[in-house]
């Protein structure tokens, strides 16, 4: 995917802003479990590839998502649904393999974003 500025990959915490009422603790603590399943899931995800277990990979893809969907990039979840529907859409594992190099790199980016992001908060207290 090239990068242009209307896909750069930012945060959105809007969404976990809302349901945090405010508590920069409950914010920070969400973050941290995002990154770990961020650091955690696509290496878990490309192993089920590499393994040809295409079902793990769906269900990993599935599991990720719900952990993406806090950082208001709508990209990210496009790719992790496209994973997950893989099968249904009869997607040729040459394109499920981009897409799984995609959510490595998309969530290696998150990561540090994230960081970042606790950091500032942290500062802010």
């Amino acid at each position: 995917m090239e990068r242009t500025p209307e896909n750069t990959p930012q945060l959105n915490l809007s969404y976990i802003e809302d349901i945090a009422g405010g508590k920069k603790d409950f914010i920070i603590n969400l973050l941290r479990t995002i990154a770990k399943s961020l650091r955690e899931q696509p290496k878990l995800i490309s192993d089920a590839f590499a393994a040809k277990d295409l079902a793990k990979v769906r269900e990993m893809a599935h599991k990720l998502k719900s952990s993406t969907a806090y950082l208001g990039y709508k990209q990210f979840d496009e790719i992790l649904s496209r994973i997950e529907t893989s099968e249904a859409n009869s997607l040729p594992q040459e394109e499920v393999a981009l897409l799984v190099e995609q959510t490595k790199s998309l969530s290696g980016i998150f990561v540090k974003l994230i960081s970042e992001k606790i950091t500032e908060l942290i500062l802010a207290s």
